[in-house]
Order: C-alpha cells, then sequence, then structure tokens
C-alpha cells in the first residue's frame, strides 16, 4: 500500500510542476476520471485520450496546484485531501477550494480517478 500512496504522490507533484508525461506514466490506459457535471470540466472519461481532454477542458478554464494536506490508502484506494489554490481563467477570481480525490490503483497503474471538489465554492470563483 505504501506503493501506491508513492504512485499518488509521484502523480501530483507532476501535476504541480506541469509534467504532462509524469502524470501519464503513471495512469492505465484504460483509467476512467469523474467529476461531478456541474464543472465546466466535469463529466466521465476514458483511456489516455479521455484524460488528455479532461485535463485540457480543466486548463482551459482554470489554473491551479494542488496543496496536499493528508494522503492515505484504503485498499485499492489513495485519498488525498487537499485544497486546489489558482484563478479561473475568464475572470481572474482567485480560489482556494478544499477538494477529496479518490484514486484507485492495481498493477502499478491509476485505473480510476474520482475528484470531489467543494462544488459550490468552485462555482462561485467561475462566476464571480
Amino acid at each position: 500500500m505504501s506503493d501506491f500512496i508513492a504512485i499518488v504522490r509521484a502523480i501530483y507533484d507532476a501535476i504541480n510542476a506541469g509534467d504532462a508525461a509524469g502524470i501519464v506514466q503513471h495512469l492505465s490506459p484504460d483509467i476512467r476520471i469523474t467529476q461531478t457535471r456541474e464543472l465546466p470540466w466535469g463529466g466521465e472519461y476514458e483511456g489516455l485520450a479521455g484524460y488528455a481532454a479532461f485535463a485540457k477542458t480543466l486548463r482551459h478554464h482554470i489554473q491551479s496546484r494542488v496543496e496536499v494536506e493528508r494522503i492515505f490508502a484504503a485498499g485499492e484506494d489513495v485519498v488525498v485531501i487537499g485544497r486546489t489554490i489558482g484563478a479561473a481563467k475568464d475572470k481572474h477570481t482567485p480560489f482556494d477550494v478544499a477538494i477529496a480525490h479518490v484514486l484507485t490503483v492495481r498493477g502499478g497503474k491509476v485505473v480510476a480517478a474520482r475528484y470531489y471538489i467543494d462544488t459550490p465554492a468552485m462555482l462561485a470563483a467561475l462566476s464571480a
């Protein structure tokens, strides 16, 4: 399980470094990404092409970094508690929003990522 945490930490380090290749190397080719459809980048995405579409849509709307406050394993899942800090691109509205991400690791790769965010707070930043 500590390997699971190391894999997920490496992904978040790569996210904050803007290292797309560093992220993708830890993703399964059949990864499933889920985030509430209430957000402009939300929905369900499948595979590495789906990950690329998710990331592109997210970056179109916000510029952010993830501050990990806690990370722990729960079976095949790794739970990340923290904050996403940045700004909405259209209106340059800053935000600091709570997140809880659940990533499932199998065979040394992330096969699923479920991203939970304080949706009302993010929507407020996007529409401010």
